[in-house]
């Protein structure tokens, strides 16, 4: 069984060799071709860059017919940019078959770990190479100028064409380039080598997960902060409010104890009243216990006479 598995093995070690092989043919037969065209368009624009100086010409120096169709991109951002795939396409399959001769690091072999966005950023450039080289064909052309039905037609085609770059980029960047990593990265398992840990990408992750986590954390420390403030208005609310309805209690007291001192006032009126009427009676019955007193008195000496 182990043997079996071994002869498995093998067989799909050759089957990787072969295909990185053919691989290897075409990238480098398209490298060559792409790198021909790159050559070829630097000259067209600046044959067109010419022509929008007034300097018009009508052979295109040198430029065989068969690669016209193909001068497309005025800024020579979209074959250069298939040149450098079809390379990264060769060295890749060289890898394969020969795994010794470079370490593999990168997550995104055979490409280098930020080429998406490196793809991206130049084809923006090369549209904006387009757009100037088209209005600066619109500011060289005037109806005195006879050659300015030829600017108009390279405005026309710097804007039409300068789309290219961008078009190029985001097929290479998110079509081409991520189908093209998961075969050449199957083709390395079969040939049983191993893809390591691009470090530097690991770590330029690591520091954008960083900064990532730090602006969470100032964010949560804002919220922290803002809803710590609220729930202490709250609290400054809840306790205001007690002390408002302890105010009312203590003026609803005041008020009773104020009924409650004139009614003690009206009954201390009403002893005294009382009291004063009492004396009164007293006093009257003190005199006629002495006019009774008086009488008796004298029944008294009468009988002693």
């Amino acid at each position: 069984m182990a043997s079996w598995i071994t002869r498995h093995r093998k067989g799909m070690s050759w089957i990787a060799s072969g295909a990185a092989m053919l691989v290897a043919a075409g990238a480098a037969w398209v490298a060559a071709q792409a790198g021909r065209v790159s050559w070829y368009n630097i000259k067209y624009s600046l044959h067109e860059i010419r022509m929008i100086r007034g300097d018009p010409t009508d052979e295109f120096a040198g430029i065989p017919e068969q690669f016209l169709p193909l001068m497309l991109d005025l800024s020579v951002v979209s074959p250069a940019l298939v040149t450098f795939t079809a390379t990264c396409m060769l060295i890749g399959s060289i890898v394969v078959i020969r795994p010794s001769l470079l370490p593999v690091t990168s997550r995104h072999f055979p490409f280098p770990g930020s080429y998406r966005g490196r793809f991206v950023q130049l084809g923006l450039l090369g549209t904006i190479v387009g757009f100037v080289i088209a209005f600066s064909s619109i500011k060289a052309g005037s109806s005195e100028n006879p050659y300015s039905i030829e600017q108009s037609k390279i405005m026309l085609d710097a804007l039409g064409t300068a789309l290219w770059s961008t078009l190029t980029a985001l097929v290479l960047a998110y079509v081409f380039g991520p189908l093209f990593e998961a075969f050449m990265q199957l083709l390395m398992r079969f040939r049983g080598a191993a893809i390591g840990t691009d470090s530097l990408s690991a770590l330029e992750r690591l520091r954008e997960r960083g900064v990532q986590a730090a602006a969470s954390l100032g964010e949560l420390a804002n919220k922290a902060t803002a809803l710590g403030a609220e729930l202490d208005l709250q609290k400054l609310g809840l306790v205001m409010a007690e002390i408002q309805a302890a105010v009312r209690e203590l003026s609803a007291q005041t008020t009773r104890l104020e009924l409650d001192l004139k009614e003690a006032d009206r009954r201390i009126g009403q002893l005294d009243a009382q009291r004063h009427e009492l004396k009164t009676r007293v006093q009257e019955l003190e005199n006629a216990r002495s006019r009774q007193q008086e009488i008796l008195d004298a029944i008294d000496q009468a009988f002693r006479q």
